[in-house]
């Protein structure tokens, strides 16, 4: 029995967990415990502002200049080697005002002027943003710490809007090997109580981030330096509460049930 039960621990260790995580902002204290910065303020967590008016990620004391620009990172690192993941946001604000987010290789990276270009002070990142170039667009891009950033860049027909208002932004990613990433990012207009609106762009970037891939750990990161809140910040990178799906519990079971066999087969040979 106790090699039974060894051998479910066994496999219920290799088998693979997926989850998502999500911090809704509601509960105080869950920006200070999730996120790291190496400047103080000005983004803080409030009670009110967000999906629903219930908790977010206080943006407000941004300025909309560089100067009161500020870099979080979520303080749970993963492998550059997952095989895939996502993690998305919703932002609520003037969306050609969004600056980036994505993942880097630094648990909390300080503030520089050269970010991302070739020999700039920063790090290897990958990220999404949008901007108010020609009216507004929509963007992933890659830098790999030495190089001039990558971009795929698409210009939304009629422009982005200037309006306050909700969005979801997405960034799935999948290693591919060696070096190798594909980014696919979208940005979808949004409700108040949280619901999709109409799907405002998509980016698709295949590249090569060889900074990226040679990191031991990567952390996901918001660099802003506008907009009112963000919420229902979620990743598929920090599970840990991963519940198993369905097919994985019966592989499990399946396995179990093939080595109560081989065990039980085992004690009659010996018993002959």
């Amino acid at each position: 029995m106790r090699k039974l039960a060894a051998l479910a621990l066994f496999l219920a260790a290799l088998s693979p967990l997926s989850a998502q995580f999500t911090l809704d902002f509601d509960t105080p204290g869950q920006f200070s415990s999730y996120f790291s910065s190496e400047q103080e303020g000005p983004i803080t967590q409030s009670a009110t502002g967000g999906l629903n008016n219930s908790g977010a990620m206080d943006l407000s004391g941004l300025t909309g200049g560089m100067t009161a620009q500020q870099i979080v990172t979520f303080n749970h690192g993963f492998s550059s080697q997952l095989s895939s993941w996502s993690t998305s946001v919703y932002y609520y604000g003037n969306i050609q005002n969004l600056w980036q987010f994505g993942v880097t290789t630094a648990a909390a990276p300080a503030l520089v002027e050269a970010w991302a270009f070739a020999n700039g002070s920063y790090l290897p990142a990958i990220w999404l943003e949008a901007g108010n170039n020609e009216g507004g667009a929509f963007a992933v891009s890659s830098y790999n710490g030495t190089d001039a950033p990558i971009y795929d860049t698409q210009f939304v027909s009629g422009g982005l809007s200037t309006d306050v208002a909700w969005y979801h932004l997405t960034l799935d990613v999948s290693y591919t090997g060696g070096s190798h990433y594909d980014m696919h990012g979208t940005l979808t207009a949004a409700n108040a109580d949280g619901s999709l609106g109409e799907l405002l762009s998509t980016s698709f970037l295949s590249i090569d981030n060889e900074g990226i891939a040679s990191a031991d750990t990567l952390y996901l990161y918001l660099n802003l330096f506008d907009g009112v809140v963000i919420d229902n910040f979620t990743t598929t990178t920090y599970s840990p509460t991963a519940i198993p799906e369905p097919s994985t519990y019966a592989a499990i079971f399946g396995a179990v049930a093939l080595g109560a066999v081989v065990i039980a087969r085992r004690r009659q040979a010996k018993q002959r």
